[in-house]
């Protein structure tokens, strides 16, 4: 019959029980060291007594390496005096693995290749951030609105990549997506039909009977009342003006269906008629 035996953690001693063992590598001090000094050989059982050593000694390893040798220092500040006395400055490119000397081969670099972190490569652009590359502006029409303006429309959902591909149903005008052609609409700017925000929620809401996309008017003045939901249940999202809930369905922050796919339904969206087409397709 064989018994389970638990050994002391530094001495060959061995013990029938845990209690047993516990007992005698606390009357002996025989507990494993846990925790080495990062220069020396001095061993400690907590993190504490291992810290306080090497504060008390200044034995913290090196832990700044310099970008172009192999030379390690003990903060930030002596590893940058280090690279600038000796020209060891390094930059990275943004998407590789290269680095380079001065700031000037890295971007010559990132130009020739394309690795800028935030590129379009089908126009060879670079953005400040990802929105600016893939969102959708929240007006895309606003260079319309406002010539001043001099921010730019995020980039791949922009006029320059996806032309004007949907138009005005009454005065056929064409814009990039559908938050502008309702935002169009829905400030009555439409020379062929007198629509406004009022008219176009009264129909969409009548023409949907089950909630899926419009919410129930209460007092108080439109302008201020959050109209619509988005179609998907789990977002809840609700938004004051169509465009707005177009404009959350074009940005796929809630992945209810691709920007793409918002375009493709929206030329079926009937502003005047029946939206139970499209309402159909969506849900």
């Amino acid at each position: 019959m064989s018994f389970v035996q638990y050994g002391c953690e530094t001495c060959d001693r061995v013990f029938s029980t845990i209690p047993a063992r516990i007992q005698h590598m606390n009357a002996l001090n025989h507990w494993a060291p846990l925790y080495e000094c990062e220069k020396c050989d001095r061993q400690f059982a907590t993190v504490r007594a291992q810290e306080q050593h090497m504060d008390a000694v200044d034995h913290w390893a090196p832990r700044y390496g310099c970008d172009a040798c192999d030379d390690r220092f003990l903060n930030e500040d002596e590893r940058d005096e280090h690279m600038t006395q000796y020209g060891h400055q390094r930059w990275k490119c943004e998407k590789c693995d290269r680095q380079f000397g001065s700031v000037k081969a890295q971007e010559q670099h990132m130009d020739a290749v394309g690795h800028w972190a935030h590129y379009c490569s089908p126009c060879q652009r670079k953005f400040d951030n990802d929105n600016s590359l893939h969102m959708v502006h929240p007006y895309p029409n606003y260079y319309e609105l406002c010539p001043q303006l001099t921010i730019t429309p995020q980039h791949q959902h922009s006029r320059f990549h996806h032309g004007e591909s949907i138009t005005c149903p009454y005065c056929g005008r064409a814009y990039t997506n559908a938050t502008g052609v309702s935002h169009h609409l829905e400030r009555g700017s439409c020379q062929g039909a007198a629509v406004d925000r009022e008219s176009i929620y009264s129909n969409l809401y009548a023409n949907d009977p089950y909630g899926q996309y419009t919410n129930t008017l209460r007092n108080g003045p439109i302008t201020t009342q959050l109209l619509y939901h988005c179609l998907n249940g789990n977002c809840g999202r609700e938004f004051k003006s169509v465009a707005a809930f177009f404009n959350h369905l074009e940005s796929e922050t809630c992945g209810y269906m691709k920007y793409e796919d918002v375009q493709r339904n929206a030329k079926t969206f009937q502003w005047g008629g029946t939206a139970a087409d499209c309402v159909a397709a969506w849900c």
